[in-house]
């Protein structure tokens, strides 16, 4: 059985999981035993818990976490490792989510790739996971480009199946037809561009950096 679970390093690995009866699509389950997570904003240098519903910075307050970065990135420890009002040390995470009325975590973007666009907040991996959903669809990565009207604009970057037989102007079509059906107006791409095969990092994740340059 495949479990999906979420976690960071600094917290040695998971924090959460999903069981049999908790695995909501979008859900990455409950806190594991002996774990609190919640999301915060910060405002006036202070981290407001959010309520129920409302999207924040995932945080994670564990007895397994780490007590600082070693060596050369040791001055970062703080970057990620923060004391709250509470008394309580949380590590944040860099992903934006919320706590569902059940209590089970879903995970929404990470801050890094959100960018703002005629004053609303895009989360890139909410466009990703539509567009994931049409069988002809491979790989999917939205990204920001500069744009002189809106500030940014969306621009989405499609790695097709081998096997598929569609067109390009068909596919767009349905892309489209999909975005205007479960997205905000807002979160629409405005570009769609199909690629053989995304740019990656070193650690073989997908350079976003490269496909926004």
């Amino acid at each position: 059985t495949i479990q999906k679970g979420y976690g960071m390093t600094e917290v040695m690995a998971a924090s959460s999981c999903t069981k049999i009866g908790v695995n909501d699509i979008g859900s990455v389950g409950i806190p594991c035993p002996g774990v609190i997570i919640s999301t915060f904003v910060e405002k006036d240098g202070k981290y407001m818990e959010c309520k129920i519903g409302e999207q924040g910075e995932i945080a994670i307050e564990a007895p397994t976490i780490m007590k600082c970065y070693f060596g050369y990135a040791v001055d970062e420890t703080n970057n990620v490792i923060k004391m709250h009002e509470d008394g309580r040390k949380w590590a944040h995470t860099g992903d934006v989510g919320y706590i569902g009325e059940d209590g089970r975590l879903y995970v929404v973007g990470r801050i890094k790739r959100m960018f703002t666009r005629n004053g609303y907040k895009i989360f890139p991996a909410t466009i990703e996971r539509c567009l994931m959903k049409h069988e002809a669809v491979q790989q999917v990565a939205v990204v920001s480009k500069k744009d002189d009207v809106n500030g940014y604009i969306t621009k989405a970057y499609i790695v097709l199946k081998k096997e598929n037989d569609y067109e390009q102007d068909s596919l767009i079509h349905d892309f489209s037809e999909m975005t205007a059906a479960q997205l905000y107006d807002y979160e629409i791409p405005d570009i769609y561009e199909f690629i053989d095969a995304m740019p990656l990092t070193g650690m073989g994740k997908v350079d976003y950096r490269a496909l926004e340059a």
